[in-house]
């Protein structure tokens, strides 16, 4: 079972992530989520997947990345916001799917070198992203086959 922290629950994918732990409950759980501000749709989150962190403040989310019980943090907040529990959740050893892009076009170079440091993953999860990421890890399985 996977062990989520969703940053950015409300946002549509945030919401679209909830949906697969809804439709796949054997596979996945909610440790953390956060959102940008209290709103109905978040307090209803909350209510329905029972988080031991809900968290709506700006400094929260690098606790909410944080958690032990933690495998995968989501991070979907907007803009630089992403950054610090981005870094959170490297530093705590767990891997990142990342769907801010200005979390590595303002702090790529350390996010990326604190990665590789402490050995998780960063996977991209916005569509874009993750259209280039797969080009990438098809060339690369190309070229390893190749040199065989």
């Amino acid at each position: 079972m996977k062990r989520l922290a969703i940053l950015g629950s409300t946002g549509v994918i945030g919401s679209k992530a909830l949906e697969v732990v809804r439709d796949y409950p054997d596979e996945f759980k909610v440790i953390s989520l956060a959102s940008g501000h209290e709103s109905e749709k978040f307090k209803e989150q909350v209510k329905e997947f029972q988080p031991k962190i809900a968290a709506v403040r700006e400094e929260e989310l690098g606790e909410a990345a944080r958690q032990a019980e933690v495998d995968l943090v989501i991070v979907a907040v907007v803009g630089t916001a992403g950054i610090t529990p981005t870094l959170a959740a490297i530093r705590a050893r767990k891997d990142v799917a990342l769907a801010t892009k200005e979390v590595l076009v303002v702090a790529g170079e350390e996010v990326m070198k604190e990665a590789k440091k402490y050995k998780v993953k960063i996977i991209p999860i916005d569509s874009e992203h993750s259209a280039i990421f797969q080009s990438l890890q098809a060339g690369k399985r190309m070229r390893d086959h190749r040199q065989k």
